[in-house]
C-alpha cells in the first residue's frame, strides 16, 4: 500500500475561509466508530493535507506564488485563467474590504486569535458578535462551521456552511468546505460539484484542486480528472514532495492501464 497508517497523525487538514489570514490546523483522524476502516478511507485521510490558508480580502496576495516557484507567473496565468465568476468574486471582495468598519475588523481578529488558541466557545461567541454587526461577512459563518466540525457537530457545521452560501453564493471557501463535508457523508457527486464551484470562483485555489484530485482518484475512479488536478495543485505548490509522489504513482497506474488495453 502506498500510504502508511502509522503516518496518519502527521498530516494536517485546514480550510481557507477567514476574512483575515490565520493558520488554523487540525490533525486529520479516522473515525473510531467502526471496528474496521477501509484502506481507501485511510489513504483519503492521509491525503488531506493542510496548505496555506488564504485571506478572503487579500486575493491578490494569496494568488502570488513564492519566489522559489519553478513555474513562471505567465505559466500560472495561462493555467488559471479568470472566469466570469472569479472576476465577480474579486470585485465583491474589494468592495467588502473597503466597507468593513474598524471595530468589526478588530473583533474579527480577536475571534481568529481565539480559534488559533483552540478556544472554540470564545471564538464562536465572538463570531456571533461579528454577525450581529456585519451579517454580510460570510467568513464568520464559515469559521463557525470549522468550530462546529472541530467539536464534532457536523449537522451544525453544514447549517453554518449553508448560511455562508446564502450570504455569498460564490464563496470558494464555503464551496470547498461544503465539498469536504459531502465527501465525509459519502455524497461524492455533491462533493465534486462543490469543489468545481470553488474553482470557478478561485481558479488557483490549491486546496480545492487537491481535494478534487483525492476525491476523483480514491472515491470515484476518475483517474484522468485526478491527474489533472494534482498537476494543477503542483503548479501552485511545486515543492510538495508528497503530492509529487502521489501524482507519479497515479501516472504509473494510468500508463499500466493504457498498456493493458
Amino acid at each position: 500500500m502506498r500510504y502508511f497508517n502509522r503516518h496518519l497523525q502527521q498530516h494536517k487538514n485546514a480550510i481557507a475561509i477567514g476574512l483575515f489570514t490565520v493558520v488554523l490546523s487540525a490533525c486529520s483522524t479516522i473515525s473510531g466508530t467502526d471496528e474496521a476502516v477501509s484502506a481507501e478511507e485511510q489513504q483519503a485521510e492521509l491525503k488531506k493535507i493542510a496548505k496555506a490558508l488564504v485571506d478572503e480580502t487579500e486575493l491578490e496576495k494569496s494568488s502570488t506564488p513564492p519566489d522559489n516557484k519553478l513555474a513562471s507567473d505567465t505559466n500560472q496565468q495561462d493555467a488559471f485563467k479568470p472566469t466570469e465568476q472569479s472576476l465577480e468574486y474579486q470585485r465583491k471582495q474589494k468592495q467588502m474590504q473597503q466597507s468593513i468598519p474598524s471595530n468589526v475588523s478588530e473583533l474579527y481578529q480577536r475571534a481568529l486569535s481565539a480559534m488559533q488558541a483552540e478556544q472554540w466557545q470564545q471564538a464562536n461567541d465572538l463570531f456571533s458578535q461579528v454577525i450581529v454587526l456585519s451579517p454580510e461577512l460570510s467568513g464568520s459563518y464559515l469559521n463557525q462551521a470549522i468550530i462546529a466540525q472541530k467539536t464534532q457537530q457536523r449537522v451544525l457545521a453544514q447549517e453554518k456552511i449553508n448560511q455562508a452560501l446564502k450570504v455569498n453564493p460564490i464563496s470558494p471557501y464555503a464551496h470547498n468546505l461544503n465539498g469536504v463535508l459531502a465527501r465525509q457523508r459519502g455524497e461524492f457527486q455533491v462533493a465534486e460539484q462543490s469543489y468545481l464551484a470553488a474553482l470557478n470562483s478561485l481558479p488557483n485555489y490549491a486546496d480545492a484542486h487537491l481535494n478534487l484530485a483525492i476525491l476523483a482518484e480514491l472515491y470515484q475512479g476518475k483517474l484522468v480528472l485526478a491527474q489533472q488536478h494534482y498537476q494543477a495543485y503542483l503548479m501552485i505548490h511545486q515543492e510538495d514532495k508528497q503530492v509529487q509522489r502521489w501524482l507519479a504513482g497515479l501516472s504509473l497506474k494510468l500508463a499500466q492501464t493504457s498498456a493493458g488495453e
